[in-house]
């Protein structure tokens, strides 16, 4: 097993244990876990891992809350953390009009805005994002979105943008297999249309769709409903995050939609 493979197994199997580094990374994303799921790590399935619950779970329980603030389209992606720093979105959508880049559009475009987040706002990030990017053996899917992130950055050089390449195509590779994909009006989970939604970096839930139906349903609601929420099942570092928001802030609250037994996956 390379370095980076046990690092990121490492990491995983910690995901809920009182790990400072991982801790003070997720305060960082204002991201809240629910201590009742377990991750579970595997090198050779087609998910790298999924997420169980660790116990007997009831119906309407929360699992996990994302602050709306770390949720973006792609229409809504170019925020005050990167302006100057990066092209405007038409910039993008016009150097994507390549027939072999257009299809993976908004794929390049949510990696392109990360991988600018990574280099000039959080240092760790990038760090993160290298360890998730290890190579899984499809080496022309790599190739194939190696040659899209070169013509991509190309037709935006005049921009003046040159973020890393490998980090790049690391996390087009991230978003392509992991993203939390919504519907294009932000009401509800798309599993037809691409990622339209970009992914949250460092908090990979690894939820499938199954055959069988979800386990877990996302909607939003306001901090002063997530704090009541909460009083009943509390959330891992989520406190400075909820502390500091306004009573009208949004989040993302995915819970359970059924009851869900102990070392049953969670699925979306």
């Amino acid at each position: 097993m390379r370095n980076g493979q046990r690092w990121l197994a490492a990491g995983i199997g910690r995901f809920l244990e009182d790990d400072k580094t991982f801790a003070s990374c997720m305060r960082v994303t204002g991201v809240g876990v629910s201590p009742s799921i377990r991750c579970c790590f595997s090198l050779h399935a087609l998910r790298r891992h999924g997420i169980f619950a660790a116990g007997d779970i009831p119906s309407s329980f929360v699992v996990a809350a994302v602050p709306a603030t770390r949720v973006w389209t792609v229409e809504s992606v170019h925020d005050d953390d990167v302006e100057g720093l990066m092209p405007s979105l038409q910039t993008c959508r016009d150097a994507s009009m390549a027939a072999r880049v257009e299809h993976i559009f908004d794929i390049l475009y949510l990696s392109l805005y990360f991988s600018v987040r990574a280099c000039h706002t959080f240092p760790l990030w990038s760090q993160w994002q290298r360890q998730l990017g290890i190579c899984d053996g499809d080496d022309h899917a790599t190739d194939n979105m190696k040659q899209a992130v070169a013509g991509f950055l190309q037709s935006l050089r005049p921009s003046g943008l040159t973020p890393p390449t490998e980090l790049l195509v690391t996390m087009c590779r991230y978003t392509r297999r992991h993203s939390c994909r919504l519907s294009k009006d932000g009401s509800a989970l798309d599993f037809t249309g691409g990622p339209v939604l970009a992914v949250m970096p460092m908090v990979d839930l690894a939820l499938p769709h199954i055959k069988a139906g979800p386990t877990l349903m996302l909607r939003r609601c306001a901090a002063c409903e997530l704090r009541t929420l909460i009083k009943k099942n509390s959330l891992k570092y989520l406190r400075r995050s909820l502390a500091a928001a306004g009573d009208e802030a949004a989040y993302w609250v995915m819970e359970t939609k059924r009851a869900v037994s102990v070392g049953e996956q969670l699925s979306l």
